[in-house]
């Protein structure tokens, strides 16, 4: 029968598994940014657009950064084992804030990746490039996202490698998405198996929240609000309406400025008055003016107009309305017609 694990046996376990899937995935980080070149040159080479290129460009350069961050978090765990499982406090405090330093300097970049990793995960996923979507919706396909895959990261050749698979780039693209949510899960692994009277119980719940306050901030990161990026907007206008007024003037300086940089310096001029409305907006300084009274729907000089009375009413009998229409149309007057209209007597024709 087996023997059951000690605590400290358990935290140990769970501090090599943090370890282990560190080395992991600097392995995997290391092949995207180590492969960069032979990367570039297939995703140039593919029926990608310009922006689609530049995004998968940005996030193997962001795969480099990060692994430069994380590339003292493996042994950081290490130390944090060996600091509990020896008693020696000191030593596992000292890890636990160097982790803390790590992980808030690369949960930024975390951030911006998740970005472009969503669109990445659309343009993997379009019929266009996938097989078997586009079987199913009757689209042709486009084996660009296979030829990247077909990129060998792991360093060895597949023939000489047989027995374990090489990493594709779409696989390895997905690892920083789900690095955060896996260090929340093994810290509270390793907060479960921390006795309330071990000396770093404490220590080791503030670390299970901190992993979950960057965890939340990489899923969540900032949004410009729309007076900035209104702000934004206006220097890139501001910009591009300098470069055509320079080329202008480079190509016919006695001439005046051409109809295309006028154009490009108003539109400057309105998102500039737009991005200060909007700003004001975003401090909340709303200036509220004066309701002004409904205006009259009467024409000046004309009178107004009484109640509307009431209809008539229609209990009376049938013969007894027609009667009293009778009258009144007696008691109403009639005008006479002008004597233009009277007829005279005829005279005779003249023969």
């Amino acid at each position: 029968m087996a023997t059951e694990q000690t605590p400290a046996e358990k935290r140990a376990f769970i501090l090599d598994e943090m370890t282990s899937t560190e080395n992991t995935y600097l392995e995997n980080l290391h092949g995207l940014s180590s492969n960069k070149e032979a990367l570039l040159n297939v995703i140039e080479s593919g029926k990608f657009t310009g922006a689609e290129k530049k995004r998968m460009a940005n996030m193997i350069d962001m795969a480099g950064r990060i692994e430069s961050i994380h590339n003292g978090m493996a042994k950081e765990f290490e130390n944090l084992r060996e600091g509990m499982n020896s008693g020696d406090n000191e030593k596992a405090r000292k890890a636990l804030s160097k982790i803390d330093v790590i992980t808030k300097e690369s949960e930024v970049e975390h951030g911006k990746y998740l970005i472009e990793n969503e669109k990445f995960s659309k343009l993997k996923n379009n019929p266009k490039y996938n097989k078997l979507n586009a079987r199913r919706n009757g689209v042709e396909y486009d084996p660009s996202m296979d030829k990247i895959d077909a990129v060998n990261l792991t360093g060895d050749s597949r023939a000489d490698n047989a027995k374990k698979e090489a990493v594709k780039f779409t696989a390895s693209a997905l690892t920083p998405v789900q690095r955060f949510p896996r260090y929340v899960l093994l810290a509270q692994d390793l907060a479960k198996r921390t006795e309330e009277s071990h000396p770093l119980h404490q220590e080791i719940n503030n670390f299970v929240e901190k992993f979950k306050v960057a965890a939340n901030a990489v899923n969540n990161p900032p949004k410009k609000s729309i007076g900035s990026r209104l702000a934004g907007l206006f220097t890139k206008s501001e910009d591009k309406a300098a470069k055509v007024a320079e080329k202008s003037k480079a190509a016919a300086p006695a001439r005046p400025q051409t109809s295309k940089a006028s154009s490009s310096s108003t539109e400057s001029v309105l998102i500039k008055s737009m991005a200060q409305k909007m700003a004001t907006l975003d401090k909340g300084e709303v200036k509220t003016e004066p309701v002004r009274p409904p205006r009259s729907s009467s024409l000046p000089g004309e009178a107004k107009k009484g109640p509307v009375p009431p209809p008539r009413s229609s209990s009376l009998p049938a013969f007894e309305r027609k009667k009293a229409l009778e009258s009144e149309a007696k008691k109403t007057p009639v005008a006479p017609k002008p004597d233009a209209d009277i007829p005279g007597p005829r005279r005779p024709k003249s023969r």
